[in-house]
């Protein structure tokens, strides 16, 4: 959805930044899923849930997810109260589905706090990196 959002409006190089944060991302869930194998907590409050519990793909994702959308409203015309308003409602909403993850006993907090902190990390550093490619990209192009 965002991604048709932004390129609608022609900002292809979001839309390009997104999709390669968000797939790269789920990469490496899925990747960490199959080295830690660490089973789920017992009596979860959803049933049938199969798969390994560490790291939580929704906290991942939603870390990754919200991490992206800081990064837009930062670089948006706003004013800077309004930056940090959205911010902070941005974490908040990344908080608490890490919580949830932890009150239906589907994962182990442990495996949310892991989470939290690789999407932040991924998000902060494939952001940094898009950028400093293309900057240099447009810098090979201009001379």
């Amino acid at each position: 959805m965002i991604l048709a959002f932004f390129l609608f409006k022609k900002k292809f190089r979001y839309s390009l930044h997104i999709a390669i944060v968000a797939i790269s991302s789920t990469l490496t869930m899925l990747l960490l899923k199959q080295v830690a194998h660490r089973g789920r907590p017992d009596l979860p409050v959803i049933q049938g849930i199969s798969n390994y519990s560490f790291p939580s793909g929704h906290a991942l994702s939603a870390f990754v997810f919200c991490g992206i959308f800081i990064y837009i409203v930062w670089h948006m015309s706003i004013r800077p109260l309004l930056k940090w308003v959205y911010s902070f409602l941005l974490l908040c909403f990344a908080v608490i589905i890490g919580l949830s993850r932890i009150i239906l006993r589907v994962h182990y907090p442990t495996d949310v706090i892991a989470s939290f902190c690789l999407g932040i990390i991924w998000a902060i550093t494939s952001l940094w990196l898009l950028r400093k490619i293309s900057k240099n990209k447009r810098m090979k192009a201009a001379g």
